[in-house]
């Protein structure tokens, strides 16, 4: 079976789902299954590598931040070998005012929309030509999921699984989006990954039970 896992960050970062599914995927590989990943770019990887037999495709950015990172060649990232974390003075309140009034109060689903779009052209190109028979979306950011929801509605014949991790459209408290303006957005966007979606996974019981009151009539 041909495999595609759409995920960010991938490698060199190191948070928990990143180090879960790179096991994961290299259990796949293991089966006899061959795995591609789509993540988003690292300034000094090139678009498309292996590792450990597993073929990884960057496109997109993980962040704004990331972004400009990759730009000015910054090599100190969150979830890397390696990380400091920066002198809380090292920007600027007034940059932070700006970022929040033009980018976070409007961006959509999530902070990593910079890996939507390309993400949903590379995953076309990649679901034509590897002849894609599963993809498996790994979120938060819920970015991964609409990605995958892009393909599926184009290629109905894949089975997707979406692997939940975070909540979307009932964390409130988290701030993933503008609330206030996208709220309603998030849930019918979230109600269409379930009612597309050939199979779900989420961490724990309590998670699955939420789900089950915000969205009775979809996926059990």
């Amino acid at each position: 079976m041909n495999i595609l896992i759409i995920i960010t960050p991938f490698s060199p970062a190191q948070d928990p789902n990143t180090i879960r599914w790179t096991e994961l995927a290299t259990h796949f590989k293991n089966q006899g299954h061959t795995i591609h990943v789509l993540t988003t770019k690292r300034k000094a990887y090139k678009d498309f590598t292996t590792q450990n037999g597993i073929f990884i495709h960057r496109t997109g950015y993980h962040t704004l931040l990331d972004w400009l990172y990759n730009i000015i060649g910054q090599k100190n990232r969150r979830h890397e070998p390696g990380y400091t974390a920066p002198n809380p003075f090292y920007r600027s309140r007034f940059i932070q005012k700006i970022v929040d009034y033009f980018w976070r109060r409007n961006y959509w689903p999530d902070g990593q929309v910079l890996f939507l779009k390309p993400g949903i052209k590379k995953g076309k190109q990649l679901v034509e030509s590897q002849s894609i028979d599963q993809i498996i979306s790994v979120g938060a950011p819920f970015t991964s999921h609409w990605i995958a929801h892009a393909l599926k509605t184009n290629y109905a014949q894949l089975k997707w699984h979406m692997d939940i991790q975070d909540p979307f459209s009932y964390a409130k408290a988290s701030q993933i989006n503008n609330n206030r303006k996208y709220d309603q957005r998030n849930m019918a966007s979230e109600a269409s990954c379930f009612d597309k979606a050939t199979t779900i996974s989420v961490p724990f019981e309590k998670s699955a039970e939420r789900y089950r009151h915000f969205f009775s009539r979809h996926h059990s």
